[in-house]
């Protein structure tokens, strides 16, 4: 059976390699971040660094950097490559406002 609506310009523009260039918003550009990253800014992937701890100046610089190929990695120069700066912004904003949210949940329920 073939994907349809959502799913299909998802799998297309993976495919594509120009998936956060075609995302609506915020919330479908941070997908694929996550899936390698980890969605509590945690990654559990080898050599694939946690986003979690990271402040929003220097994830945008980082960003900007894979964007420009001044910083090399196959796949985090396909996956910056159609992104603006607002979205370099954004997109670092979004991970360092999800580690201070994780952090504070650790703080309340006395987890390290």
């Amino acid at each position: 059976m073939a994907p349809t609506g959502k799913a299909a310009r998802f799998l297309a523009a993976f495919l594509a390699g120009t998936l956060p260039a075609l995302a609506a918003d915020l919330d479908e550009k941070l997908a694929p971040c996550l899936a390698c990253h980890g969605a509590q800014g945690q990654s559990e992937i080898e050599n694939v660094p946690s986003l979690g701890a990271q402040t929003a100046s220097y994830t945008v610089i980082q960003l900007f950097m894979f964007r420009e190929k001044m910083r090399v990695s196959d796949p985090m120069n396909e996956m910056a490559k159609g992104l603006t700066d607002a979205d370099l912004q954004a997109m670092a904003d979004a991970f360092a406002n999800a580690a201070a949210q994780a952090a504070g949940r650790c703080r309340r329920s006395g987890a390290a």
